[in-house]
């Protein structure tokens, strides 16, 4: 059945999510509008172009763009368009019991009127998420976007070396696989955010710019054992080529195919 003449078009968003743990829904130029409902996540959401009446505790408010919404999970709230304005906006739903895993409070429902932190966050996370980066990236973007808005669970006790190094070493062993920050702080006993500054003060590198500099070491070994370069993105945990020659470039200044070339035995 063909929609009527005067139906609202509604864009397909995208949406992007990691099993119990998080969505983000990225929405351009949309008439679509939400009746009041609750969601069992923390969500926390932005307009990006256009304007919205938003209904939060118990109050409609008119918010443009560049506002941002939290909302506390299972508590009701809708976000509409103004009528005949179509909008852009991104939300994102985090699964409390993650929020936790990263020593991190759920915050209270709250509107902010202009976010550009928030802003800022979101625009590091849809360019990561299309770049296909590893999830360790993903976790720490998420974790700076939403540390400012989450009251902190009581830090744990200052990081020892030997804790640091429980992550380090684990790390070191399963750089090619999928590594979350929750597990990191798990080891090492640490807060996610304990665990960032830990590490780079241990090893110069945040726990994610240490997993793709140890994938490209890798990489660079079956290079030189002969391993075509898709089969070593593959092996190394990349998501596709692109992303592997350009972050084998940035620390060897060769694509992985002119690396091969270079290559001389001595």
């Amino acid at each position: 059945m063909k929609p009527a003449p005067d139906s609202p078009r509604v864009p397909s968003p995208r949406i992007w999510h990691h099993a119990g743990q998080w969505e983000l829904r990225d929405v351009s130029d949309s008439a679509a509008c939400y009746a009041p409902h609750v969601h069992d996540t923390f969500s926390l959401g932005q307009i990006v172009a256009g304007a919205s009446q938003c209904l939060i505790d118990g109050l409609v408010r008119p918010i443009a763009a560049g506002a941002a919404v939290l909302v506390r999970a299972g508590d009701v709230h809708a976000c509409n368009p103004d009528p005949g304005r179509p909008w852009s906006y991104r939300m994102l739903h985090v699964d409390p019991a993650w929020l936790a895993r990263l020593a991190l409070n759920e915050p209270a429902s709250a509107l902010q009127p202009d976010a550009p932190g928030i802003h800022d966050g979101f625009q590091q996370l849809v360019a990561a998420l299309e770049r296909q980066d590893s999830g360790l990236a993903i976790d720490e973007i998420l974790y700076r976007l939403l540390r400012p808005l989450a009251p902190a669970v009581p830090s744990r006790p200052r990081d020892q070396p030997h804790q640091v190094g429980r992550a380090c070493d684990y790390l070191h062993e399963h750089a090619c696989d999928a590594v979350d920050l929750a597990t990191l702080a798990d080891l090492a006993g640490l807060s996610p955010w304990q665990l960032i500054r830990a590490i780079r003060r241990q090893t110069g590198l945040t726990p994610h710019a240490l997993q793709l500099n140890l994938r490209i070491q890798r990489a660079r070994v079956w290079l030189r054992q002969g391993m075509a370069p898709a089969d070593a993105a593959q092996q190394a945990g990349f998501a596709d080529q692109s992303h592997f020659t350009r972050q084998f470039k940035r620390q060897t200044a060769l694509t992985p195919g002119g690396y091969r070339q270079a290559l001389r035995t001595a």
